[in-house]
């Protein structure tokens, strides 16, 4: 994939969430377990926040909803 010319908004508005997790097994939905919000904010905030969290916690999953297209964020799936 050729990445040139390829720019990242870290301004636009994103959600950080967690799935909840037992035994580091994640809590079915079918129980009621629903994402919950780790952190509101900027892209930059939330990618922050789960580098921050994931250096902690590596065994957790952490999901991240950005209010961006697909395209803008294929270059972070690379930290991911």
């Amino acid at each position: 994939m050729d990445d040139t010319g390829v720019q990242i908004n870290f301004a636009a508005p994103a959600v950080l969430r967690k799935w909840p997790s037992l035994n580091n097994e994640r809590v079915s939905a079918s129980l009621g377990a629903r994402p919950y919000l780790v952190a509101d904010g900027t892209l930059d905030e939330c990618i922050r926040q789960f580098l921050r969290a994931t250096a902690v916690l590596p065994t957790q999953t952490v999901a991240i909803d950005a209010f961006s297209t697909p395209r803008d964020l294929s270059p972070l799936r690379r930290l991911m």
